[in-house]
């Protein structure tokens, strides 16, 4: 379960941790064991930072219920309940589509703005739609008998879940992941409470330097997408959520405030969920011991300089040429792969992929940005290799982006043999050396 605790600063941090601990009893190891014993408490959120499938090892898990009536929720036939917008939300979205005569893709984008991908083959495109629809009938029957598939098929789920989850079940799946029911649930009317704070030293200190790096920042975050363009008014609601939930996060976690970069995958959130879920899923990746994001955006930025650091030394492993050629042309991972971490690839990548990301990241935890940043570059490794420093420059923050194929970057990425006790033997290290 969820609960709140003073925070540094004056604010309240969430603690998550595993009602099996908290029980007094060791949350098992084993994935599919930990499963079991969450679906024998009647809950659905589950998180896991395992090693490869095929390691040879069992992947590790830690379990949170979700045994609370919540947004998302167990049904007594083992199925999940999807989370749905306030019905003022509903009739705004309704109203946002009826509105927009510019077309926009599949996930609000507008066409006209969309980040451009590697162009398919109108056989793989229509391949891929295909897959698609499977997959999304296969999505369905699993969330209807959630209880049995990650009770007897925990692997499946894992698989399923790298694969891509189906746009239309994603908000669902990230709640339960994020265990949103369970934070709502345990902090009845805490963000109704942190946006008044929030309105209140907006009245207060009209120049609030928080609050006005918020205002630069946010008509700047999807400008393009049909939620968040500002000059039309349902972007400018959707601005005043975002505007909100950021405000809010400030009010509730002041020792970080807000950071550039937080602003995009909240936005990205928004796009999924209804406005307080979405606050209590940011809440989630900033604190969640699976994926702790929260010491990027601290003012030392030490976790920061870990994560480039740990990116430093894995691409020295895993693609030694592409590191070589770096070190000759004077290319510093800080050059081009701070916004990848701080925004999780959010800001800068077409949504396929971001979306795609951040299903695994959710699940898995920060291992998989790790995995991804290794993956762009050995996927454009011989292209890299043919650039001097300038044209490197231009190729990681603009190329890049246009060219990947969000397919072939994740199973490149899940191929990849990467370990947490390599990561953690990395951290460690650089523990050391900065004391």
């Amino acid at each position: 379960m969820a609960s709140m605790s003073p925070a540094a600063g004056g604010g309240a941090e969430v603690v998550l941790g595993s009602p099996a601990r908290a029980a007094g009893r060791a949350a098992p190891a084993d994935f599919a064991a930990a499963v079991g014993s969450l679906v024998a408490s009647n809950g659905v959120a589950f998180h896991h930072d395992s090693d490869d499938e095929d390691d040879g090892r069992d992947p590790s898990l830690t379990v949170d219920t979700g045994g609370a009536d919540g947004l998302l929720r167990s049904t007594s036939d083992g199925s999940i309940l999807s989370m749905t917008p306030t019905a003022s939300e509903s009739e705004e979205f309704e109203d946002l589509a009826a509105s927009h005569p510019e077309p926009t893709d599949r996930y609000g984008f507008f066409l006209s703005s969309t980040k451009p991908s590697v162009e398919l083959p109108a056989k793989e495109v229509q391949r891929r739609r295909e897959k698609e629809r499977t997959r999304a009938i296969k999505w369905q029957k699993m969330l209807t008998r959630w209880s049995k598939y990650a009770h007897d098929k925990p692997l499946k789920l894992k698989r399923r879940i790298r694969k891509g989850i189906p746009d239309m079940y994603r908000g669902s799946v990230w709640n339960v992941l994020g265990q949103v029911n369970d934070l709502i649930a345990d902090n009845p009317n805490r963000y109704r409470r942190l946006c008044e704070e929030a309105e209140a030293l907006s009245q207060r200190e009209p120049e609030n330097d928080v609050h006005e790096t918020i205002e630069r920042d946010i008509t700047r975050t999807f400008p393009r997408h049909q939620m968040f363009t500002k000059d039309r008014p349902e972007g400018r609601a959707g601005l005043q959520r975002l505007r909100k939930v950021l405000r809010a996060y400030a009010a509730h976690d002041p020792a970080v405030g807000y950071c550039q970069g937080m602003g995009f995958f909240t936005a990205m959130f928004l796009i999924y969920m209804p406005e307080e879920q979405a606050f209590w899923q940011l809440v989630s990746v900033m604190h969640r011991e699976q994926c702790p994001i929260r010491g990027l955006y601290l003012p030392n930025m030490v976790q920061t300089h870990m994560a480039l650091h740990t990116m430093k030394i894995l691409v020295q492993q895993h693609v030694p040429k592409v590191s070589r050629h770096f070190e000759q042309e004077n290319i510093e991972f800080s050059m081009f792969a701070t916004h990848w971490y701080l925004t999780i690839y959010s800001s800068t990548f077409p949504f396929d992929l971001v979306t795609r990301v951040w299903d695994s990241f959710l699940a898995e935890g920060f291992k998989v940005v790790h995995r991804v940043a290794i993956a762009l570059l050995k996927c454009f490794q011989t292209q890299l290799l043919e650039r001097d420093f300038e044209n490197l420059m231009d190729m990681l923050h603009h190329t890049i982006p246009t060219m990947v194929d969000p397919d072939v970057i994740m199973e490149i990425a899940f191929k990849i043999p990467l370990r947490q006790a390599s990561i953690e033997a990395i951290e460690e290290q650089f523990v050391r050396e900065e004391r």
